[in-house]
């Protein structure tokens, strides 16, 4: 989550912990170790007690602190398997905004992490999208914004989305709740960096994620500008699972894309190694019965590549409830996890995503 100081990543590492703590229907659950589980608990106990004023402060300068959790599933009968891991990269977002051009040290540790990530979603504030689009906003606050999709560009990672976060408080004045096609159109009108940013073909899927982690009600701003939680409100975080769920196909499809890259006859060739594939996509090829053979030139794919993520989609039924080894086992893990993540991209994509200005007929 690459954002600036204020943004509220830490919040959105809490919701995105609380929203798979107890697994629900899906039955995938995130854990982690003692010590992190613990410090989690702790926090969002803290920022549920409507009778505690404490609300999470910006991180202070110093190293970034990476926290791990596997993602686990129940594959049958009462066994879990572990589908893979997730690192959140929490930091301080000073970082970030000396990375974008603001005064201030810079962190070799925070450079080095956000190298190495796999999935880069920039967080933009949603109080200072909605000072944007009412006029309200200084002249720097926009630059603010600018600066943080300018990271985006300048990153060489596949999968880049955006989020807003803080969106309950995107109303208009009469407290109208501001829909997101709106709020784009609108951001469009106002920067002619960000219809620019939407428009490079590079971020042709980019999808931007309309995210609270107060949820409605939850907490309400007070005239000095502090964040009060209201008494006896539920605390209900809006949408901070889409973000993993629409990471995971997206990774496989960058994958994909990737592979594509180099063609000859009916296969595909790739200089890419076995290594330098993710992991996750090597795994899902195996659950699709898709054949990867090494050879001097790098890997031979012995399906065309258009018919890849099809074949995925239609072979995750079948390692359902299956017993056998542990790596069977965490396969099924891993198709029990794809399904989903493919059900609710869908689900997102029907309600939420927003095309490309040139897609909706505002091309230049």
């Amino acid at each position: 989550m690459l954002g600036f100081s204020g943004v509220g990543k830490t919040l959105l590492l809490a919701g995105l912990f609380s929203r798979f703590r107890f697994g629900g229907p899906s039955g995938i659950t995130m854990y982690t170790d003692d010590a992190s589980e613990r410090e989690l608990e702790r926090l969002i106990g803290r920022i549920q007690d409507t009778e505690d004023e404490y609300l999470p402060e910006a991180t202070p300068l110093g190293d970034p602190r990476t926290w791990s959790f596997g993602i686990r599933v129940d594959v049958a009968h009462g066994r879990r398997a572990d589908a893979f891991t997730v690192n959140y990269l929490d930091y301080a977002g000073e970082y970030a905004a000396a990375l974008a051009g603001a005064d201030g040290e810079m962190s070799d540790a925070f450079l080095a992490a956000l190298r190495d990530t796999d999935i880069l979603m920039g967080v933009l504030d949603g109080g200072d999208v909605r000072d944007v689009l009412l006029g309200d906003a200084r002249p720097q606050t926009l630059v603010k914004v600018e600066r943080l999709l300018r990271l985006l560009v300048r990153t060489d990672q596949r999968c880049v989305h955006l989020v807003i976060s803080k969106w309950d408080a995107l109303v208009d004045r009469d407290g109208r709740q501001l829909g997101l096609d709106e709020v784009v159109s609108r951001l469009e009108q106002a920067s002619a960096n960000f219809r620019d940013f939407r428009l490079n073909p590079r971020f042709s899927t980019l999808r931007i994620f309309p995210v609270s982690t107060f949820g409605r009600g939850f907490a309400k701003q007070a005239a000095d500008g502090r964040m009060v939680k209201q008494p006896g409100a539920r605390w209900n975080p809006l949408n901070v699972d889409f973000p993993l769920y629409c990471a995971i196909p997206d990774i496989l499809a960058g994958d994909v894309a990737a592979m594509s890259a180099n063609r000859s006859g009916r296969e595909n060739h790739t200089t890419l190694t076995k290594e330098r594939l993710a992991q996750v996509t090597v795994a899902v090829f195996e659950l699709a019965g898709v054949l990867l053979k090494a050879s001097g030139h790098g890997l031979l794919v012995a399906v065309p590549m258009s018919a890849i993520l099809d074949r995925v989609r239609d072979a995750l039924p079948r390692w359902f409830n299956r017993t056998g080894s542990p790596r069977f086992e965490g396969n099924a893990a891993l198709a029990r996890v794809l399904e989903h993540c493919y059900a609710k991209t869908a689900a997102f994509d029907g309600q939420w995503y927003v095309h490309p200005a040139a897609a909706r007929g505002q091309g230049e």
